[in-house]
């Protein structure tokens, strides 16, 4: 009769892809002692068993300048996966919470970059846009955040105001012109 004895270890894909054994049986008989042995080969597979997880546990909150092009690159719904290979891709989606907020700001499916979907006005009543964001796994594992998007506002109107200034002999005039949050100054030394 043959006795053996097996050490078990925990062994996670992210270290062994695969493990070589050597495997060798002895019958324990009388002189001359029957042995033999067998190379065996075992790949690790991995398993889906953690699931993706953002930064924040409850909410990003982020605001947009009012007027910017469609495309425009607001900020970034990052999760991470410590499963490795196809288990730690990650793809996202960015569900509205209400019938205002479709279409208003756009994910990437791949990276999580989240883009403006329509150039915003201050004179619209709705400038503060939710949405659920879930980050998905290959093995179906998922997590999912909230996000509130706000649109800041500028002047709308141009505003403009003048100061002149004379000091030894020299008139110099400035005027600072304030069209939609990008301030613009022009001196004037004719006055």
């Amino acid at each position: 009769m043959s006795c053996f004895s097996a050490v078990q270890e925990t062994v996670q894909e992210t270290v062994y892809c695969a493990i070589s054994l050597v495997v060798s049986a002895v019958d324990g008989g009388p002189n001359p002692v029957n042995s033999d042995y067998c190379e065996v080969f075992v790949s690790v597979l991995d398993v889906n068993e953690f699931t993706p997880t953002f930064p924040t546990r409850f909410f990003f909150t982020e605001k947009v300048p009012e007027n910017q092009p469609v495309g425009t690159f607001v900020f970034t719904a990052k999760a991470s996966d410590k499963d490795a290979g196809q288990f730690g891709v990650l793809h996202y989606q960015m569900i509205p919470t209400s019938a205002a907020d479709v279409g208003a700001f756009i994910i990437d499916d791949a990276t999580g970059d989240v883009t403006t979907g329509l150039v915003f006005n201050a004179s619209a009543t709705y400038l503060s846009f939710q949405y659920r964001i879930t980050a998905s796994d290959a093995g179906g594992l998922n997590s999912t955040v909230g996000a509130i998007v706000k649109v800041s506002t500028c002047a709308d109107t141009r505003i403009y105001f003048s100061v002149v200034v004379i000091a030894f002999h020299y008139c110099l005039l400035i005027t600072v012109k304030l069209v939609t949050c990008r301030p613009t100054l022009i001196a004037d030394t004719d006055c």
